[in-house]
């Protein structure tokens, strides 16, 4: 089972009201530990500078370089990217746009059809047109959207993208036509982001700058944001010499067959792409003593050992070589090579959520390469030099606590209260892990571990049979103390594990979701043995609430069901999907009655 959501837990604090369900004692994981889930991660596998220019080759031919003949104009880019001040972002749109866009998002279910298809996980977020004021520059006719993958999503806070070219061509801002703009959802420090790029970049991995902002939307605070490079052509330019190669995004991607087609292209999709995704999973697969050459082929080897060592020695544990996820590849036309490129390390500096305690801490070997070559000796011998010399020359921890104590003092200001309120907390927790982390990698690599977990398959999600029920309450209940009180359900399984009805009572109760504006939310309990409930919980759009059956695979649409130990632990059984949920009263009218039936599917992983 996957530990809940802290979203999740904290809407089922509400569940059972008087009987008790208070805060987990085993602390659940952030919303980003549902992607470790998706990606197989560390605990599922335990339990289960550029360089010189290449003569032309046949290397080179096989990677296609992108026609560029524009002329680039002065960049005044760093302008927006300052280490001394937050630039200011006043947004405004259409009040009703902006509740469109909050309340936009992806679901598991979403990233999950998409893995087992092998195709990019889609993205759901649309364009609204907008204005903005970019450090003190106004710019009308922006297209403004919604952004995050899963983890960072948040009606509140939305992490957002602006495209000020969207209506008017070539409008910018100091060389900018777009700004991508991080919630930090998982990182109350709000630190991590920019923390964790100055080790890839002082390590001399091309990384995205990073800077802060403080974000109004038609002028409600939503704090400090980070403001961190679009990784588009002007990032490739800033780089690489010409000519323009391409650039992927890999999100729960890697380099073994059926895990590849969930690379993104991020500029000139209409363009044929090159092979070059197909020969690193053909060179990863060859026998142990051809991989190192087979390797150097087609990936900068040196670069990737060094890029792996980052990723290790600032716990960026949501990356590539832990969790396949956050990370980008260039393939430079040049040598024909791939280059990994950092990205999303909002998460850093931390050991993975839920990991064993047996799990090392100096390697992550999940990433095939990054498995496939710590099994090697050659590989590994590689790879502890690199993590020798990141620990030498780019992590440097008493530069590192000083930054932290300057961007706390620069950032101050601009914190909400609730975000003033979390930072301390994690701020000691990060400085601890800044501290401590030299110690805890050079006491372990004085003998140094093996990685003996497989390769995890997939993520795709196993039918174990049916869950069926029904229940009936009223509008507007979902926030109320006590669920035995506001409803009534019945619920029951015919599943590989357990057949029959639980006998009840049951509990229910509906209203708008707190967590999704635009959707409803419905909630029944059950106990299932002494001082254990089971709870499901429904949440889809408003426009599907109504009378008659629901499509419980429309985009929107999700139902989980948990094992509930009040004052204890809140556990993920499995996920619903398939079957039926039908409607006989759906008005979301506070007072009104809500009753359903249902018959779907439990998927788990």
């Amino acid at each position: 089972m996957t530990r809940l959501t802290r979203m999740a837990a904290l809407a089922l604090f509400l569940v059972l009201g008087g009987s008790g369900c208070g805060d987990s004692a085993s602390d659940p994981a952030d919303e980003a530990t549902a992607l470790d889930a998706v990606s197989g991660d560390t605990v599922d596998a335990a339990g289960g500078d550029v360089g010189e220019d290449a003569a032309e080759d046949t290397q080179v031919a096989t990677v296609d370089s992108v026609e560029d003949t524009s002329a680039p104009d002065e960049d005044l880019s760093d302008l927006l990217f300052p280490n001394d001040r937050l630039i200011e972002v006043a947004i405004e749109l259409a009040p009703e746009d902006f509740d469109a866009l909050r309340g936009q998002r992806r679901t598991l279910f979403d990233i999950l059809d998409a893995v087992c298809d092998d195709q990019p996980v889609p993205d759901p977020f649309t364009w609204f047109r907008g204005s903005a004021t970019l450090d003190g520059q106004r710019v009308e006719d922006i297209g403004v959207r919604k952004k995050g993958f899963l983890g960072s999503l948040d009606p509140d806070r939305p992490a957002l993208k602006l495209k000020l070219d969207a209506y008017v061509d070539g409008q910018e801002v100091a060389s900018l036509e777009r700004v991508t703009l991080n919630n930090n959802r998982q990182d109350p420090s709000r630190l991590r982001t920019c923390l964790a790029y100055s080790v890839f970049r002082a390590a001399g991995i091309p990384t995205p700058r990073c800077a802060f902002a403080h974000v109004t939307v038609n002028g409600e605070d939503l704090g400090v944001y980070t403001h961190v490079e679009s990784m588009k052509k002007d990032f490739v330019r800033r780089w690489f010499p010409e000519p323009l190669g391409e650039l992927y995004e890999g999100n729960v991607s890697d380099f073994r067959a059926g895990w590849t087609g969930t690379f993104e292209r991020k500029y000139d999709e209409d363009t044929p792409a090159s092979d070059i995704i197909d020969r690193v999973t053909a060179a990863a697969a060859v026998p142990d003593d051809q991989l190192i050459d087979a390797l150097e082929e087609v990936v900068d080897l040196d670069e990737l050992f060094t890029f792996w060592a980052v990723e290790v020695v600032i716990g960026h544990w949501d990356g590539y070589a832990n969790n396949r996820n956050n990370f980008l590849v260039y393939a430079d036309p040049r040598d024909g090579r791939l280059r990994f490129l950092p990205w999303g390390p909002d998460g850093a500096f931390l050991r993975p959520p839920s990991a064993p305690a047996e799990l090392p801490t100096s390697v992550f070997a999940n990433g095939i390469l990054a498995h496939r070559l710590y099994n090697t000796w050659q590989g590994r011998a590689r790879y502890h030099t690199a993590l020798a010399e990141v620990l030498a020359s780019a992590f440097d921890e008493e530069a590192l606590l000083a930054e932290i104590d300057r961007l706390v003092a620069l950032t101050a200001d601009a914190r909400l209260p609730t975000e003033a309120a979390a930072a301390p907390d994690d701020l000691a927790q990060l400085r601890q892990y800044i501290a401590g982390r030299r110690a805890v990698l050079e006491a372990e690599l004085a003998n140094a571990p093996d990685w003996p977990y497989p390769p995890s398959e997939r993520p795709c999600l196993v039918d174990h049979g049916r869950v069926y029920g029904g229940l009936v309450t009223t509008w507007g209940t979902l926030l109320e103390d006590n669920i035995f009180q506001t409803g009534s359900a019945t619920l029951g399984f015919e599943t590989d594990f357990y057949t029959g009805a639980l006998p009840g009572p049951g509990g229910s109760k509906a209203g708008p979701d707190p967590d999704t504006p635009g959707n409803a939310r419905m909630q029944l309990a059950l106990p299932s043995e002494p001082g254990v409930y089971a709870v499901l919980d429904i949440s889809m759009p408003l426009a599907l609430f109504e009378p008659g059956p629901v499509d419980t695979t429309a985009p929107g649409v999700q139902a989980l069901i948990f094992r509930l130990v009040p004052n204890e632990t809140v556990d993920l059984i499995g996920y619903l999907r398939g079957g039926d949920i039908v409607f006989g009263d759906a008005l979301a009218v506070d007072g009104s009655p809500v009753s359903a039936s249902f018959d779907l599917r439990l998927l788990t992983f």
